[in-house]
């Protein structure tokens, strides 16, 4: 764990693309009966939204901020936010770009030459996120990546004792360690896991309405519900091909079993039809020239 100063931290540039919340497609399913769960819970310090890959975490979180009331910022993660001061950075960039300025005395300390206590750090930086007068939502994106404990223990200082404006909303594929139980006891999260983001019959009937044109029968869309068990983008795999409800019905005859099937379906199916220049292309590119156990 790195919490001082070393050439990396020292001259660090932030990223502003780590900044940036996913942009919406046209063809993406609009999740409101989550977004209403999400808006109706602002007022506790917490979201948590946990699942495995391919459930819509960014996208439907995204959705939410399009549509809420209060104002929001993101960040990516990833192994570089493992660095504590880096992290601090990203976190007083994120903020700033919504309330310039506001993070001055904890910038300063962020800024030292070496780090302060976290605790020290915890107590300036609730200090002023509590001055901010508007509802606002912080989102971590990716936050499964992080291992630095002394980020778990400043995200725990957070929520412990939270902003009077702020909201925390967590993105990862496994719950983080955070004193979650605590929380639940006191109602003070909202939990959003993988049956919450799963595609319902009707979710799966708009998309492919939307996404492939096609209007399906209600025992097709039983066996596509029973084959991928809502999974986002399983299904956008599976299907990625299809033209009729002919073809559909073919599609889940192919698949061999549960949800995890897809994506050797996608390799057997959907990467053989490609042309042998781009088969050739893919190879090369995935094959590593060194590995290192």
């Amino acid at each position: 764990e790195k919490t001082g100063t070393d050439e990396t931290t020292e001259s660090h540039i932030v990223l502003n693309t780590k900044l940036h919340q996913p942009q919406l497609t046209q063809d993406l399913i609009f999740r409101e009966h989550i977004i209403d769960q999400l808006e109706s819970n602002l007022n506790k310090p917490l979201s948590l939204i946990a699942a495995p890959a391919g459930y819509g975490k960014s996208v439907t979180v995204s959705q939410w901020l399009e549509k809420t009331k209060a104002l929001h910022t993101w960040i990516s993660l990833d192994a570089e936010h493992n660095n504590l001061k880096i992290f601090l950075i990203y976190f007083q960039t994120a903020i700033e770009k919504v309330f310039p300025d506001v993070l001055h005395k904890t910038g300063k300390l962020i800024s030292a030459t070496i780090l302060p206590p976290v605790n020290v750090i915890i107590h300036s930086l609730i200090n002023e996120l509590d001055k901010i007068e508007h509802e606002f939502i912080l989102v971590l994106d990716d936050y499964h990546l992080i291992h630095t404990e002394s980020i778990h223990q400043l995200i725990n200082g957070l929520v412990q004792f939270p902003p009077e404006n702020m909201h925390l909303c967590i993105l990862t594929r496994k719950d983080p360690p955070l004193k979650l139980n605590k929380l639940l006891l006191q109602n003070r999260i909202t939990e959003i896991r993988m049956q919450d983001l799963s595609f319902s019959q009707e979710e799966i009937v708009a998309l492919f309405q939307k996404a492939f044109k096609l209007n399906l029968r209600d025992e097709t869309v039983v066996q596509i519900m029973e084959k991928t068990e809502g999974w986002i983008v399983g299904l956008r795999m599976a299907f990625l091909n299809v033209k009729s409800e002919e073809e559909v019905t073919n599609t889940i005859s192919s698949l061999r079993g549960d949800m995890y099937s897809i994506t050797s379906f996608a390799v057997d199916d959907i990467l053989k039809k490609q042309t042998p220049e781009i088969q050739e292309l893919l190879l090369i590119s995935s094959v590593l020239n060194r590995l290192s156990a």
